[in-house]
């Protein structure tokens, strides 16, 4: 049977400029970055070897720059689609 791990963006700029969620698309800070590698190695972790293995991620930045730090621990390339995006109020 097959895992399915949710992740969610770290700390963005909308955080610290007080924006509620929604569809700023936003960076994320440095510490947000920072924190983000501790995610995909433990990720790295948690997966099998040779398990297949898919990577979705809304098309927003903070999303997507979780995503692609994420790719470079699993080495596979995240697939970005906007019906992933977070509700926008």
């Amino acid at each position: 049977m097959g895992r399915l791990y949710f992740v969610p963006h770290p700390e963005a700029t909308r955080h610290i400029d007080g924006l509620v969620g929604g569809w700023h698309d936003s960076e994320l800070t440095a510490t947000g970055r920072e924190g983000i590698g501790g995610v995909g190695a433990s990720l790295r972790n948690r997966i099998p070897s040779g398990e297949h293995t898919e990577l979705y991620s809304s098309d927003l930045k903070c999303a997507s720059q979780t995503a692609e730090a994420i790719s470079g621990h699993l080495g596979i390339p995240p697939a970005f689609d906007a019906p992933l995006r977070e509700k926008s109020y």
